[in-house]
C-alpha cells in the first residue's frame, strides 16, 4: 500500500485532466503496477504477482475491469473507496487495452 499511496500522491501533484476525458493508459499503468502488482502478473505492466490471477491470459473488458476493482470478489479485495473514479477509470483502461478485452465493449 505504500507504492499505492506514492503513485497517488505523484500523480495528484500532475495536471489532472477532467474526470470527463478519456482514460490515460500512462497513468493506468503506472496505478497497476503500484495498486496490483503485486498481486497480479501482467506482462505489459511488467509485474510478476502471485496471489491473483495472471491477467495477461485473460480477455477483459473494461466494465469488467471496473466491476472487479471496484467491488472485489474472489480473494481481491474491494478498491472502489481506495481509489478515485479516475483512478479506476485509468487502471481499467490499461488493463483492457493490454489484454485486447477493449474489443468486448460496446
Amino acid at each position: 500500500m505504500k507504492a499505492l499511496a506514492a503513485a497517488v500522491a505523484a500523480l495528484a501533484l500532475s495536471a489532472s485532466p477532467a474526470l470527463g476525458a478519456s482514460p490515460s493508459l500512462a497513468r493506468g499503468k503506472v496505478l497497476f503496477v503500484a495498486a496490483c502488482g503485486s498481486c497480479h502478473t501482467l506482462a505489459a505492466a511488467g509485474t510478476h504477482g502471485r496471489k491473483g490471477p495472471n491477467l495477461g491470459s485473460e480477455d477483459s473488458s473494461y466494465r469488467e475491469v471496473v466491476d472487479r476493482v471496484v467491488r472485489g470478489g474472489d480473494g481481491m479485495p474491494a478498491l472502489g473507496k481506495t481509489l478515485t473514479r479516475r483512478q479506476i477509470a485509468d487502471i481499467a483502461a490499461f488493463v483492457a487495452h493490454a489484454t485486447a478485452g477493449a474489443a468486448h465493449d460496446d
